[in-house]
């Protein structure tokens, strides 16, 4: 891979009571292979009543909670606003990525 075309890329993980697979599948997006200063995680929180914030803040991750469960499509647009770049993927709470799957 060439580092000089290597772009910046937001992984948006949307979650509603998500507390028994959100360390998972944060472990698995943590560990890609894509070199760490060029994507960021951000997680939405859409106003879970379990500890899935508190999983997730042990992660570098951006979390952003919603106050009351707003359904998927409000948190991938929330995710989505808050991304700092053009490329984006949506991942769901239970979907583990292989280490390459940050790759274009």
């Amino acid at each position: 891979m060439n580092m000089n075309k290597i772009p910046f890329v937001t992984i948006i993980v949307c979650t509603y009571n998500g507390e028994k697979h959100i360390k998972d599948c944060l472990d698995a997006l943590t560990k890609q292979d894509y070199p760490k200063d060029q994507y960021e995680i951000v997680v939405v929180d859409d106003g879970s009543t379990d500890n899935t914030s508190k999983v997730v803040s042990k992660y570098p991750v951006k979390i952003i909670k919603h106050r009351k469960n707003l359904g998927i499509s409000s948190a991938r647009n929330t995710g989505l606003r808050n991304a700092n770049v053009r490329i984006s993927r949506l991942v769901q709470t239970r979907l583990l990525l292989e280490s390459n799957r940050c790759r274009l």
